[in-house]
């Protein structure tokens, strides 16, 4: 089918990216073995690159703060070659202490890439990782940097070893364990039943973004069935805990779910259907990424975008199914959909069927 092949070909552009890297970060993540002043600074530069300020600004402010941290560590340094010094040990630190200095280069790097500068940004992040490259979510966000890089240049094969490198890296070394993963290349080879196993056992916000965008690449790879089951698995933990906020709260601690990742993933399991040549039911889920979305159209972008996109494909779908009339009022309703939420004043009927 043409729409199969045009979902599978473009969802990098069609598909709203899992949200990765600071959103969703706890503000209050500097290590607590840092001086309370780098803690300081690092809390108020994430703020800072969370709420729009200037990247110059936010960038020379990250620069400012590896300076400081690595003169004390006795390394001549300043700003104006921070980012060219070789990857060093720190020993005598915590592994929490060394992951947070490599992740200033990854916020760094993060910057870098949505300036277009992808040598630059390639670079700091390989080097994050040779400062510290074991299981946490610092790790997990260099990989997937360096994935998404790979995956703008094409090279589909290096951005899916990466993406996969994500989702170790923001295992724990029990899950690990229990999978007989003694390495990263181990994990390379079983990673698609570590995804899935570890949503079950109280996964990070940073897994769950890992787990999703190995999805993403696996759509771009043509091997929908491998992506179609890390995307239901997580749907399924989305909506245990949404179904009981206090329940689900002591079960996972340590994931928040932001507002549009049910939808999204939905809207991904509809496009995945679809390219597995099941269009009823992606017909059904695109409609269920929609109800889900319109729920936060007047607090989240994300949600907007979703919605936007998931009614834009309902009008190719029934068209495809030669529901003319169907495809043209949900092509109309695509188009009144602003993706700036607070200007979005037509009233949106949850659970809406065309």
């Amino acid at each position: 089918m043409l729409l199969a092949a045009i979902i599978v070909t473009v969802s990098a552009v069609l598909i709203p990216q899992a949200v990765t890297a600071i959103e969703g970060e706890k503000i209050d993540a500097a290590p607590k073995d840092w001086p309370s002043s780098w803690r300081k600074q690092y809390r108020i530069l994430l703020y800072s690159e969370t709420h729009g300020s200037k990247t110059d600004k936010v960038i020379q402010g990250y620069k400012s703060l590896l300076v400081e941290i690595l003169r004390a560590e006795g390394i001549d340094v300043d700003d104006s070659n921070v980012f060219a010094i070789p990857p060093m040990a720190f020993p005598g630190k915590s592994d929490q202490w060394i992951s947070a200095v490599a992740h200033l280069f990854t916020r760094c790097a993060d910057i870098l890439a949505t300036l277009n500068q992808s040598t630059n940004a390639l670079d700091l992040y390989k080097k994050s990782l040779a400062i510290y490259s074991g299981l946490d979510k610092h790790a997990s966000l260099a990989y997937t940097g360096i994935a998404r890089i790979y995956t703008d240049q094409g090279d589909l094969k290096l951005a899916e070893k990466y993406r996969k490198l994500a989702v170790i890296a923001a295992c724990d070394k029990r899950t690990l364990s229990n999978l007989d993963v003694g390495a990263a290349e181990d994990g390379l080879k079983v990673v698609d039943d570590l995804a899935v196993a570890r949503i079950g056992s109280d996964p990070t916000d940073v897994f769950v973004d890992a787990a999703t965008e190995l999805g993403l690449i696996y759509v771009q790879n043509r091997e929908c069935a491998k992506a179609l089951r890390i995307f239901l698995s997580l749907v399924r933990l989305i909506a245990e805990k949404k179904d009981s906020y206090q329940t689900h709260q002591q079960k996972y601690p340590h994931y928040t779910p932001q507002l549009a990742d049910e939808a999204r993933l939905k809207y991904y399991i509809s496009e995945t259907l679809w390219a597995l040549g099941f269009p009823h039911e992606a017909l059904e889920w695109t409609h269920m990424a929609y109800d889900e979305a319109v729920m936060f159209y007047m607090k989240d972008n994300a949600a907007v975008e979703i919605a936007r996109i998931s009614m834009q494909n309902l009008a190719k779908m029934y068209k495809h199914f030669g529901k003319e009339e169907e495809a043209e009022a949900s092509a109309l309703q695509a188009s009144r959909i602003n993706l700036d939420p607070s200007k979005n004043k037509f009233l949106w009927v949850i659970g809406h069927r065309l």
